[in-house]
Protein backbone atom coordinates (compact mmCIF):
# COMPACT_ATOMS: atom_id res chain seq x y z
CA UNK A 1 0.00 0.00 0.00
CA UNK A 2 1.05 3.24 -0.88
CA UNK A 3 -0.07 6.97 0.92
CA UNK A 4 0.34 10.06 -1.44
CA UNK A 5 -0.61 13.62 0.07
CA UNK A 6 -2.61 15.54 -1.91
CA UNK A 7 -3.28 18.42 0.61
CA UNK A 8 -2.69 18.57 4.06
CA UNK A 9 -4.15 22.12 5.22
CA UNK A 10 -6.30 22.68 7.60
CA UNK A 11 -9.61 25.37 7.05
CA UNK A 12 -8.69 26.61 3.30
CA UNK A 13 -5.70 26.04 1.30
CA UNK A 14 -2.32 27.83 1.58
CA UNK A 15 -0.27 28.84 -1.26
CA UNK A 16 1.22 25.39 -1.79
CA UNK A 17 -1.22 23.44 -0.18
CA UNK A 18 -4.67 22.09 -0.86
CA UNK A 19 -6.92 21.44 1.88
CA UNK A 20 -7.09 17.68 3.24
CA UNK A 21 -7.24 14.84 0.52
CA UNK A 22 -5.01 11.37 0.61
CA UNK A 23 -4.70 8.93 -1.80
CA UNK A 24 -4.10 5.29 -1.02
CA UNK A 25 -3.19 2.48 -3.74
CA UNK A 26 -2.65 -0.80 -3.57
CA UNK A 27 -1.65 -2.58 -7.63
CA UNK A 28 -4.60 -1.34 -9.67
CA UNK A 29 -6.57 0.08 -6.75
CA UNK A 30 -6.58 3.68 -5.86
CA UNK A 31 -8.80 5.60 -3.21
CA UNK A 32 -9.63 9.24 -2.16
CA UNK A 33 -9.37 10.09 1.20
CA UNK A 34 -11.44 13.21 1.33
CA UNK A 35 -11.68 16.43 -1.49
CA UNK A 36 -11.15 19.54 0.30
CA UNK A 37 -10.40 22.90 -1.64
CA UNK A 38 -7.23 22.58 -4.31
CA UNK A 39 -7.40 18.49 -4.28
CA UNK A 40 -8.47 18.22 -7.80
CA UNK A 41 -6.07 20.13 -9.40
CA UNK A 42 -3.17 18.15 -7.53
CA UNK A 43 -4.63 14.91 -8.15
CA UNK A 44 -4.56 15.29 -11.53
CA UNK A 45 -0.33 16.48 -11.26
CA UNK A 46 -0.18 12.27 -11.25
CA UNK A 47 -3.60 10.50 -11.86
CA UNK A 48 -6.56 10.50 -14.10
CA UNK A 49 -9.66 11.57 -11.96
CA UNK A 50 -11.96 9.11 -13.55
CA UNK A 51 -9.66 6.08 -12.51
CA UNK A 52 -9.83 6.33 -8.94
CA UNK A 53 -12.15 3.23 -7.58
CA UNK A 54 -13.81 4.98 -4.76
CA UNK A 55 -14.31 7.97 -2.57
CA UNK A 56 -14.46 8.48 1.33
CA UNK A 57 -15.04 11.56 2.70
CA UNK A 58 -14.62 12.00 6.50
CA UNK A 59 -16.81 14.16 7.14
CA UNK A 60 -18.47 17.27 5.24
CA UNK A 61 -16.92 20.61 6.47
CA UNK A 62 -15.80 22.79 2.97
CA UNK A 63 -12.19 21.42 3.93
CA UNK A 64 -12.85 18.11 3.95
CA UNK A 65 -15.25 18.20 0.61
CA UNK A 66 -16.12 21.10 -1.40
CA UNK A 67 -13.63 20.09 -4.24
CA UNK A 68 -16.73 17.24 -4.86
CA UNK A 69 -18.07 19.66 -6.88
CA UNK A 70 -14.75 20.49 -8.90
CA UNK A 71 -14.29 16.79 -8.79
CA UNK A 72 -17.42 16.46 -11.05
CA UNK A 73 -17.33 19.16 -13.19
CA UNK A 74 -14.24 17.40 -14.41
CA UNK A 75 -15.19 13.77 -14.98
CA UNK A 76 -18.74 15.82 -16.46
CA UNK A 77 -17.13 18.08 -18.89
CA UNK A 78 -14.01 16.88 -19.67
CA UNK A 79 -13.01 13.10 -18.23
CA UNK A 80 -16.16 11.84 -20.21
CA UNK A 81 -16.29 14.39 -23.55
CA UNK A 82 -17.52 12.26 -26.13
CA UNK A 83 -17.98 9.26 -24.07
CA UNK A 84 -21.19 6.62 -24.74
CA UNK A 85 -23.10 6.17 -21.88
CA UNK A 86 -21.99 2.87 -21.61
CA UNK A 87 -18.52 3.85 -21.52
CA UNK A 88 -18.88 6.11 -18.66
CA UNK A 89 -18.23 4.71 -14.88
CA UNK A 90 -19.72 6.79 -11.83
CA UNK A 91 -17.19 6.82 -9.07
CA UNK A 92 -18.72 5.51 -5.39
CA UNK A 93 -19.11 8.36 -2.89
CA UNK A 94 -19.34 7.24 0.78
CA UNK A 95 -20.17 9.76 2.96
CA UNK A 96 -21.12 10.04 7.00
CA UNK A 97 -24.50 10.48 7.96
CA UNK A 98 -26.16 13.85 6.88
CA UNK A 99 -23.86 14.04 3.70
CA UNK A 100 -26.32 13.05 1.07
CA UNK A 101 -28.45 16.03 2.71
CA UNK A 102 -25.21 18.23 2.04
CA UNK A 103 -25.00 17.37 -1.31
CA UNK A 104 -28.42 18.14 -1.75
CA UNK A 105 -27.94 21.85 -0.67
CA UNK A 106 -25.44 21.98 -2.85
CA UNK A 107 -27.27 20.82 -5.65
CA UNK A 108 -30.10 23.60 -4.90
CA UNK A 109 -27.26 26.12 -4.79
CA UNK A 110 -25.06 24.84 -8.05
CA UNK A 111 -27.45 22.48 -9.69
CA UNK A 112 -27.92 23.81 -13.38
CA UNK A 113 -31.65 22.79 -14.03
CA UNK A 114 -32.72 22.04 -18.21
CA UNK A 115 -28.18 21.26 -18.10
CA UNK A 116 -28.95 17.61 -18.61
CA UNK A 117 -26.24 15.80 -16.53
CA UNK A 118 -25.40 19.02 -14.37
CA UNK A 119 -28.39 19.46 -13.28
CA UNK A 120 -27.29 17.17 -9.96
CA UNK A 121 -23.69 16.55 -10.52
CA UNK A 122 -23.04 14.61 -7.86
CA UNK A 123 -25.37 12.03 -8.67
CA UNK A 124 -24.32 12.28 -12.55
CA UNK A 125 -20.59 11.60 -11.53
CA UNK A 126 -20.73 9.49 -8.29
CA UNK A 127 -22.65 6.41 -6.44
CA UNK A 128 -23.43 8.74 -3.30
CA UNK A 129 -23.98 6.48 -0.20
CA UNK A 130 -24.00 6.91 3.61
CA UNK A 131 -21.67 4.70 5.46
CA UNK A 132 -22.31 2.89 9.08
CA UNK A 133 -20.05 2.49 11.69
CA UNK A 134 -18.03 -0.25 11.53
CA UNK A 135 -19.69 -1.72 8.16
CA UNK A 136 -16.85 -2.67 5.89
CA UNK A 137 -16.68 -1.69 1.89
CA UNK A 138 -14.20 -3.50 -0.11
CA UNK A 139 -12.99 -2.35 -3.05
CA UNK A 140 -10.29 -3.97 -5.01
CA UNK A 141 -7.82 -5.47 -3.13
CA UNK A 142 -8.85 -3.25 -0.60
CA UNK A 143 -11.05 -3.23 2.81
CA UNK A 144 -12.40 -0.38 4.54
CA UNK A 145 -13.93 0.23 7.95
CA UNK A 146 -15.41 3.82 8.96
CA UNK A 147 -15.94 4.06 12.73
CA UNK A 148 -17.52 6.61 13.99
CA UNK A 149 -14.79 9.54 15.99
CA UNK A 150 -16.34 13.09 17.83
CA UNK A 151 -16.03 16.24 15.82
CA UNK A 152 -18.36 19.13 15.83
CA UNK A 153 -20.00 17.60 12.99
CA UNK A 154 -20.84 13.76 12.60
CA UNK A 155 -17.16 12.16 11.32
CA UNK A 156 -15.65 8.84 10.77
CA UNK A 157 -11.96 7.66 11.08
CA UNK A 158 -11.36 4.95 8.12
CA UNK A 159 -9.34 2.06 8.90
CA UNK A 160 -7.91 0.34 5.83
CA UNK A 161 -6.88 -3.26 5.02
CA UNK A 162 -4.11 -4.58 2.15
CA UNK A 163 -2.76 -7.82 1.29
CA UNK A 164 -0.08 -7.26 3.66
CA UNK A 165 -0.61 -4.00 5.62
CA UNK A 166 -2.74 -1.89 7.13
CA UNK A 167 -3.13 1.88 7.64
CA UNK A 168 -5.80 4.65 9.26
CA UNK A 169 -6.72 8.01 8.88
CA UNK A 170 -8.22 9.94 11.97
CA UNK A 171 -10.24 12.29 10.37
CA UNK A 172 -10.86 15.48 12.34
CA UNK A 173 -11.80 14.00 15.41
CA UNK A 174 -10.91 14.63 19.52
CA UNK A 175 -9.64 11.69 22.01
CA UNK A 176 -12.30 8.92 21.11
CA UNK A 177 -13.01 5.55 21.34
CA UNK A 178 -14.09 5.19 17.77
CA UNK A 179 -10.51 6.64 16.76
CA UNK A 180 -8.48 4.27 19.19
CA UNK A 181 -11.00 1.32 16.86
CA UNK A 182 -9.78 2.46 13.81
CA UNK A 183 -5.87 2.60 14.77
CA UNK A 184 -5.40 -0.11 16.88
CA UNK A 185 -2.29 -1.95 15.11
CA UNK A 186 -1.95 -0.15 12.13
CA UNK A 187 1.08 -0.25 10.52
CA UNK A 188 0.79 3.90 9.82
CA UNK A 189 -1.70 5.99 11.57
CA UNK A 190 -2.41 9.70 9.31
CA UNK A 191 -3.49 12.05 12.05
CA UNK A 192 -5.05 15.15 12.31
CA UNK A 193 -2.44 17.76 14.10
CA UNK A 194 -4.60 20.97 14.30
CA UNK A 195 -2.58 22.12 17.54
CA UNK A 196 0.15 22.70 19.63
CA UNK A 197 -1.44 24.06 22.70
CA UNK A 198 -4.17 22.34 24.68
CA UNK A 199 -6.65 24.70 23.78
CA UNK A 200 -10.31 23.50 25.24
CA UNK A 201 -12.22 25.76 22.31
CA UNK A 202 -9.95 23.48 19.89
CA UNK A 203 -9.67 20.42 21.58
CA UNK A 204 -13.38 20.04 22.91
CA UNK A 205 -15.61 21.87 21.01
CA UNK A 206 -14.46 22.01 17.90
CA UNK A 207 -13.08 18.33 17.86
CA UNK A 208 -9.54 18.30 17.20
CA UNK A 209 -5.81 16.74 18.20
CA UNK A 210 -3.12 18.30 19.57
CA UNK A 211 0.10 17.20 18.05
CA UNK A 212 0.91 15.36 21.46
CA UNK A 213 -2.42 13.69 21.40
CA UNK A 214 -2.04 12.30 17.95
CA UNK A 215 1.47 10.85 19.15
CA UNK A 216 -0.35 9.69 22.15
CA UNK A 217 -2.64 7.75 20.12
CA UNK A 218 0.24 6.26 18.11
CA UNK A 219 2.09 5.41 20.72
CA UNK A 220 -1.38 3.47 22.14
CA UNK A 221 -2.08 1.87 19.17
CA UNK A 222 1.29 0.02 18.35
CA UNK A 223 1.21 1.67 14.84
CA UNK A 224 4.67 1.41 13.08
CA UNK A 225 4.76 5.52 11.48
CA UNK A 226 3.05 8.20 12.47
CA UNK A 227 2.03 10.75 9.40
CA UNK A 228 0.74 14.34 10.85
CA UNK A 229 -1.68 16.68 9.09
CA UNK A 230 -4.35 19.18 8.96
CA UNK A 231 -2.07 22.36 9.52
CA UNK A 232 -3.71 25.72 10.42
CA UNK A 233 0.41 27.12 9.14
CA UNK A 234 3.31 25.05 7.55
CA UNK A 235 6.26 27.20 8.17
CA UNK A 236 9.32 25.13 8.65
CA UNK A 237 9.04 26.08 12.89
CA UNK A 238 5.62 24.83 12.55
CA UNK A 239 6.54 21.66 11.24
CA UNK A 240 9.38 20.96 13.25
CA UNK A 241 7.51 21.87 16.59
CA UNK A 242 4.44 19.34 15.84
CA UNK A 243 6.58 16.32 15.20
CA UNK A 244 8.95 17.59 17.99
CA UNK A 245 5.44 17.28 20.06
CA UNK A 246 4.13 13.84 18.67
CA UNK A 247 7.75 12.57 19.62
CA UNK A 248 7.42 13.55 23.23
CA UNK A 249 4.74 10.46 23.49
CA UNK A 250 5.62 8.22 20.63
CA UNK A 251 9.36 7.15 19.60
CA UNK A 252 8.98 5.80 16.43
CA UNK A 253 8.93 7.57 13.04
CA UNK A 254 7.18 10.84 12.77
CA UNK A 255 6.59 12.94 9.47
CA UNK A 256 4.84 16.05 8.47
CA UNK A 257 2.35 15.76 5.86
CA UNK A 258 3.86 17.64 2.76
CA UNK A 259 2.30 17.91 -0.55
CA UNK A 260 3.87 15.21 -2.75
CA UNK A 261 4.85 13.03 -0.15
CA UNK A 262 4.48 9.65 -1.43
CA UNK A 263 5.17 6.89 1.52
CA UNK A 264 5.39 3.14 1.12
CA UNK A 265 2.73 1.73 4.45
CA UNK A 266 5.09 -0.52 6.16
CA UNK A 267 4.25 -4.28 6.41
CA UNK A 268 6.88 -3.66 10.03
CA UNK A 269 7.37 -0.98 11.58
CA UNK A 270 10.88 -1.13 10.28
CA UNK A 271 10.42 -1.36 6.69
CA UNK A 272 9.24 2.33 6.38
CA UNK A 273 9.89 3.59 2.85
CA UNK A 274 9.01 7.45 3.16
CA UNK A 275 9.84 9.12 -0.53
CA UNK A 276 9.49 11.89 -2.69
CA UNK A 277 9.74 10.61 -6.52
CA UNK A 278 12.41 9.09 -6.69
CA UNK A 279 14.44 10.03 -4.11
CA UNK A 280 14.05 8.96 -0.28
CA UNK A 281 12.46 11.05 1.99
CA UNK A 282 12.71 11.24 5.68
CA UNK A 283 10.48 14.18 6.47
CA UNK A 284 11.00 16.21 9.43
CA UNK A 285 12.58 14.60 12.48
Amino acid sequence: MELEILGSWAGSPGPKSACSGYLISEGDTQLLFDCGPGVVPQLQVNHDPSKIDAIFISHMHADHSMDLLTYAYRLIRFSWRGLAPDQIRPIPLYLPPGGLQVLAHLVAAFGRPDSGRLADPFQAAFIPAELIDGKTIAVGSLIVTPYEVMHAVPAFAYRVQGAASSFAYSGDTKLCPGLKRASQGVDMLLSEATSLENDPRMITVAGHLTAGQAGEVAAEAGTGCLVLTHFPRQDQQWLLDVVHQAHVAFRGKVISALTGLKSLVPEVPSATGLHRGNHQYRGVV
